[in-house]
């Protein structure tokens, strides 16, 4: 069964900024997150919290969260890894 994935605007509009090669390694990661968010290479449960998790990318992190009973994913932050977890 593929999970649904919806990316935060704001998100969005940040991954849309980056670099083309660097979007592009981050926008194929998320894409994953589809088949199954919890056997990614590089993802991580953050403590704290049932159902959100940190994907690694390089130097930057997707920080998400997973809905069991919908089958979503919901991309809340995408940042460099000194930033990603300010205000969270």
């Amino acid at each position: 069964m593929s999970w649904t994935v919806e990316v935060a605007p704001r998100e969005l509009t940040y991954l849309l900024a980056l670099p083309a090669p660097l979007r592009e390694r981050i926008s194929i990661q998320i894409n994953l997150l589809q088949k199954n968010p919890h056997a990614l290479s590089g993802s991580k449960k953050l403590k704290g919290s049932s159902s959100r998790f940190r994907l690694r990318v390089g130097d930057y992190r997707v920080v998400y969260l997973v809905d069991e009973q919908a089958h979503q994913v919901r991309v809340e932050r995408i940042r460099h890894r000194k930033d990603v977890y300010r205000g969270l």
